[in-house]
């Protein structure tokens, strides 16, 4: 069994993006700035499923949200 304190998904915000007044560029730097941050987001999330795996854990129970990829890793098990 495993508690976990940790959130297990990824997140994507859009909140912290810095708007630009000149709206052509906004959704261009939006765009990039947030594929940036989901792709840095990918190994950490992977590492974490993987530390889990790892321990032949059997139950899970955590008190902040999954992801529906972190879902799916699970079903494969």
């Amino acid at each position: 069994m495993s508690l976990l304190y940790n959130q297990i998904e990824l997140e994507a915000e859009y909140n912290n993006a810095e708007f630009y007044l000149d709206r052509k560029y906004l959704y261009i730097y939006i765009h990039r700035n947030i594929k940036k941050m989901v792709d840095a987001e990918w190994p950490i999330l992977y590492d974490k499923l993987e530390k889990l795996h790892k321990t032949d854990v059997n139950v899970i129970l955590s008190k902040l949200p999954f992801d529906d990829v972190v879902t799916q890793y699970f079903a494969n098990w």
